[in-house]
């Protein structure tokens, strides 16, 4: 028999319904409500007790057993239930994995942590985990693309995995294959490490891969490993890694030009701080800074202010490759103001193997407008690079002051 739908039975029987399904959501909604309140009160025991379907609530009361109670046994249970209603949460199932390697149970966090990657195969927290687990087993092939997901996933996280997968796997050959994205970051990370365990050869070889890529790079970035190539005296390769460098950037490119073997020679681009650019270190009661109100040419120039005793230095200068046994020309422009002292600041050019200067230009005092300094001079048979800073020479008694330098020129003549 069939109700019509206007029927007072039927009417009725929906009226019913409705108030048995408003009935039904509002305990529902209230038990929500409360199982929430009791959360937000780190009361997770009630939380998931309230709403046993809710994986949130045993995960987090596992979490706090593992973490605040220090008893990962008692967190297990928890752990696995939650993770058994939402095989998709990584927190819960890395805490799950934690649990068990407290508790020394490793076949049990090799399981788990296997596990959670087959049901969430692109999650990074997941991924370094089980790589974890795998080279602690010496499983290192297994290991390697779970890091590359990882850094893939978290390019952040490459500098703190690195030195474990060249404790596990020191081939960078094979790392930058398997164990690490084809972008720049992750191989100047790999770079850094590899430079900071003077492994030449294996940074020459990631470097070289970094340059031959298509990859963008900035110049910045990479120029610790210049001046880690400085630092060893092989000024060859470092003038060889700072051309390369300047054939991928445009502005490395521009900071030298028409021969001029200075770099950033008129102040005009940012301070690189390392490489053959302008190196800076602070010294107490000297200011160095870039100044746009003042300058020879272009629109900006160095100003350096003087307030100090018996000191020879300026943190100011430029490793500049050269030619051992060749002749070179040397022009600046400098303005003085107020320079009161009986040595005053100059232009110096020293070999950085013997620390004999070979050229000094004369000093400034007093007070003067633009003014060119210039000279002349020869490299010596070992010459290269030269180290071109603005000295005191001597460096007796107090100076104070302020000089302008701009548009230095170094040159080889023929």
């Amino acid at each position: 028999m069939r109700l019509k739908l206007n029927s007072a039975f039927r009417k009725s029987a929906v009226a019913m319904a409705a108030v048995v399904v408003g009935t039904c959501t509002l305990v529902f909604a209230t038990r929500t409500v409360v199982a929430w309140s009791a959360a937000q009160n780190g009361d997770w025991s009630r939380a998931a007790g309230l709403e046993p379907g809710n994986a949130d609530w045993p995960c987090n009361l596992g979490v706090s057993y593992t973490i605040l109670q220090n008893n990962p046994r008692a967190a297990i249970p928890f752990l696995e239930t939650g993770v058994r209603l939402n095989p998709h949460n990584a927190v819960c199932w890395i805490a799950l994995g934690d649990s068990y390697a407290q508790a020394r149970d490793l076949a049990n966090e090799r399981r788990t942590l296997e596990a959670a990657l087959r049901a969430d195969p692109n999650d990074a927290h997941i991924a370094l985990h089980t790589a974890t687990i795998y080279v602690n087993s010496n499983e290192v092939e297994r290991a390697l693309p779970l890091y590359r997901l990882a850094i893939q996933k978290r390019p952040d996280w490459a500098a703190q995995i690195l030195p474990s997968m060249w404790f596990h796997d020191p081939n960078a050959e094979e790392l930058m294959a398997k164990a690490l994205p084809s972008t720049t970051p992750p191989r100047l990370a790999l770079l850094k490490l590899l430079v900071g365990k003077n492994e030449s050869a294996s940074a020459t070889l990631v470097w070289q891969r970094i340059i031959q890529s298509k990859e963008p790079i900035e110049s910045k970035d990479a120029l610790f490993f210049i001046d880690s190539l400085l630092a060893q005296n092989n000024v060859g390769a470092a003038t060889q890694a700072w051309q390369q460098l300047a054939a991928r950037d445009a502005d490395l490119a521009q900071r030298s030009a028409g021969g001029n073997l200075i770099s950033n020679a008129g102040f005009e681009r940012t301070i690189l701080n390392g490489g053959f650019d302008w190196i800076y270190k602070p010294v107490e009661g000297i200011d160095v800074s870039v100044d746009t109100a003042e300058f020879h040419s272009g629109s900006r120039s160095l100003a350096v202010s003087f307030d100090i005793d018996n000191l020879g230095v300026t943190g100011l200068k430029q490793f500049v490759p050269v030619e051992p046994g060749a002749h070179y020309s040397f022009t600046a422009w400098i303005r003085a103001d107020s320079i009161e002292t009986a040595s005053g600041p100059r232009f110096a050019f020293s070999d950085t193997r013997t620390h004999q200067i070979v050229f000094n230009s004369e000093d400034a005092l007093g007070s003067f407008p633009w003014r060119s300094v210039s000279g002349e001079f020869n490299t010596g048979p070992g010459t290269n690079p030269l180290e071109l800073s603005i000295i005191r020479n001597p460096a007796n008694g107090r100076i104070r002051g302020k000089i302008w330098i701009d548009d230095l020129e170094l040159v080889r003549n023929p």
